[in-house]
C-alpha cells in the first residue's frame, strides 16, 4: 500500500480518534504529513508522533488560504467535524461553519492548487436503519443536524469531480485505543472497576470495525485515487466488518477476552438506540481492494490489553 513514496499529505482532524491513527500510520510510513489545528486544540492522542509532522493554526480562511501558498500537498484527508448527537439550536451556526463552510473552501483551495485527490470521512448516521445490510445506495435518512451536515457536504463535493478524485469513507461504528468514552471503553471500565452499568434492552446490532482496519481503508483509497484512471471520478465507499453484532453480543465477547462477568441492568428499549446499521462492504473490497483483517473478538482483544495498561 502507498507504493509511491515521498507524498505530502494534509489531515484535518489530526487530533480526533480516527485521525491520530491516521497521522501516525503516515508519519510512520515516512510521508510528509501537514495537519490543521485549532489554537485550542488538545495535541495528546498525537503526541506520540515525533517525526515528518507539522502542524499548522488556522483559525481563519487566509490562513487556509496561506498554507497552500506555503505548501504543496498532493492529498487530503477530511476528518474534522463538530459532532453533536442532540439536535441543539445554540450549536446549528458553528455546526454549518465546521462541517460545511470549512471544508468546502478546503475542497475549493484543493481543486486551485492542483491536489491530486481529497478524501472526505462520512458516517453511518447518514442512512436509515435497516435489519439487511446498508450499501452506498440505500435510503438516506439523517436523523439529527450533525448528519444533515455531512450529507450536504458530500452534496458540495460533488461539484468539483471536474477537478481532482474524491471519495468519502462513510465510517460504521469505530473502536480501539485513544477512542472516546463510548460503549465498548465503558464495558471495559465497568469490567476493570467492578462498577455496574445500565443498558438498554440490547438487542439493536451495530457493526463494529477495529481502528486498524480503518487505517487501512483510507491508504487503500489513496492507493486506488493514485491510478490515472481515476483522474475524474467520485466515489462513497462504506467502512465497516460487514457483520452485525447486538450490544448483547458484544457484551459477551468483553465479558470473554477479559475473563470476567459484566454486572448490566438490562433496561427498556430507549427512545435514543440507534436501531439496526451494519455495511455492505462489497464495493469499498472490490474496488478498494480493501477488506478488515480483525474480528471483533481480535479487535477487542487487542484494544483491552492496551485499556488495561493505561488504566
Amino acid at each position: 500500500m502507498l507504493k509511491m513514496s515521498s507524498f505530502s499529505f494534509l489531515v484535518t482532524g489530526c487530533t480526533g480518534f480516527i485521525g491520530s491513527h491516521l497521522v501516525e500510520r503516515l508519519s510512520s510510513l515516512g510521508h510528509s504529513v501537514h495537519c490543521i489545528i485549532r489554537p485550542d486544540s488538545n495535541l495528546i492522542r498525537i503526541s506520540n508522533v515525533s517525526k515528518n509532522l507539522n502542524l499548522h493554526t488556522c483559525v481563519n480562511e487566509y490562513d487556509l488560504e496561506r498554507l497552500f501558498d506555503n505548501f504543496k500537498f498532493d492529498y487530503i484527508f477530511h476528518l474534522a467535524t463538530e459532532y453533536h448527537k442532540y439536535d441543539d439550536f445554540s450549536r446549528f451556526s458553528s455546526m454549518i461553519d465546521s462541517n460545511i463552510k470549512f471544508p468546502s473552501l478546503l475542497i475549493s483551495l484543493a481543486a486551485k492548487n492542483d491536489v491530486k485527490g481529497f478524501i472526505n470521512t462520512g458516517s453511518f448516521f447518514e442512512y436509515s436503519p435497516s435489519p439487511s445490510a446498508i450499501d452506498e445506495n440505500s435510503l438516506l435518512a439523517p436523523n439529527n443536524f450533525y448528519s444533515r451536515t455531512k450529507i450536504c457536504f458530500e452534496s458540495i463535493l460533488k461539484t468539483f469531480i471536474d477537478s481532482l478524485p474524491i471519495a468519502t469513507l462513510k465510517i460504521f461504528y469505530p473502536y480501539g485505543p485513544r477512542d472516546n468514552f463510548k460503549l465498548i471503553p465503558l464495558l471495559f471500565d465497568s469490567i476493570l472497576n467492578n462498577r455496574a452499568i445500565s443498558l438498554s434492552q440490547g438487542n439493536q446490532r451495530i457493526d463494529p470495525i477495529f481502528i486498524d482496519d480503518i487505517i487501512d481503508s483510507y491508504i487503500c483509497c489513496i492507493d486506488w485515487l493514485s491510478t490515472p484512471t481515476n483522474k475524474y471520478s467520485y466515489h462513497s465507499f462504506n467502512i465497516g466488518s460487514g457483520k452485525p453484532f447486538s450490544i448483547r453480543e458484544i457484551v459477551e465477547q468483553v465479558e470473554l477476552i477479559s475473563s470476567s462477568n459484566l454486572n448490566v441492568e438490562w433496561g427498556d428499549p430507549s427512545k435514543v438506540d440507534v436501531g439496526d446499521y451494519y455495511a455492505d462492504i462489497s464495493k469499498a473490497t472490490s474496488i478498494l481492494g480493501w477488506t478488515p483483517k480483525f474480528s471483533l473478538h481480535e479487535g477487542l482483544s487487542r484494544y483491552f490489553s492496551e485499556y488495561k495498561e493505561l488504566s
